[in-house]
């Protein structure tokens, strides 16, 4: 990444998602656009780049077309715009990748309190719904269609992404390790251990 600074941020505690996670790195955010994106997928876009340099879009969520509901939805309007998003509900064909584009940081960081303060009744903080309170202030949310997606979140997934069978993924990563830790330098002793 050239011309870009990275800064590692460790988490210290699990948290209630990605959401909440974007959220715990609001310190090293600056002024310029977030990214969110998913570790278990992968896509394409020849489009995407120039997307987020429209000054009139305020939300970007690249899709792809897939079955089943374990996705973010988009739902759009006669004007090609999103205007409805649900997580694992499917109100659309059209799929989120795992990538979350926001112009607009302070707002995020906004939307993202008010979103991470309410209860829900789910396990999980997730980023797809921060776009209906765009919506519902006047933003302009867009699709991007991918040209490739592979999700890979599963072992079969996996499999398929790499082409291999899920026995060789497991062997090929299942081998014996033995680790000797004396003075709490890889591991801490624990009484709960």
């Amino acid at each position: 990444f050239p011309l870009r600074e990275i800064h590692l941020f460790e988490l210290e505690s699990l948290t209630s998602g990605q959401l909440a996670t974007a959220l715990a790195t609001k310190s090293l955010l600056g002024k310029n656009a977030i990214a969110i994106f998913n570790s278990d997928t992968y896509f394409t876009s020849q489009t995407l780049a120039e997307r987020q340099r429209d000054p009139s879009i305020a939300g970007i969520i690249p899709c792809s077309k897939q079955e089943g509901s374990a996705w973010s939805f988009c739902e759009m309007g006669p004007d090609g715009n999103v205007i409805r998003v649900a997580e694992k509900e499917r109100i659309s064909d059209l799929c989120s990748v795992g990538y979350y584009y926001f112009r607009y940081p302070k707002l995020f960081l906004e939307l993202a309190e008010i979103e991470t303060a309410q209860k829900i009744d789910r396990s999980e903080h997730f980023v797809a719904p921060l776009y209906n309170y765009l919506i519902k202030l006047g933003h302009k949310i867009v699709v991007d269609h991918v040209d490739e997606f592979l999700p890979m979140g599963s072992m079969d997934q996996l499999s398929h992404f790499w082409k291999v069978s899920e026995a060789d993924l497991l062997r090929w990563n299942s081998r014996g390790t033995i680790v000797i830790d004396l003075d709490n330098t890889l591991t801490i002793d624990s009484s709960n251990a």
